[in-house]
């Protein structure tokens, strides 16, 4: 499976809505500093599909950035 895009608001480290788009190739790389985000896609992603994240199916107010209004 091949995501198209990826929105995410008040998700780890994404205060506001952001959105990651996947078309137009066939191979991705995500870079950036640490604590840009990267693997928080890559968390969102996992939480929609299989409704759990690297610490479970539990604690997922965890998740929810404390800086955010949502």
């Amino acid at each position: 499976m091949t995501p198209l895009r990826v929105l995410v608001e008040g998700f780890l480290s994404y205060r506001d809505e952001q959105v990651a788009v996947f078309e137009g190739g066939a191979v991705w790389m995500l870079a950036g500093r640490n604590g840009a985000g990267k693997s928080s896609l890559f968390d969102a992603m996992t939480v929609a599909l299989f409704q759990q994240h690297r610490d479970g199916a539990q604690n997922f107010d965890s998740l929810i950035n404390t800086k955010c209004d949502a």
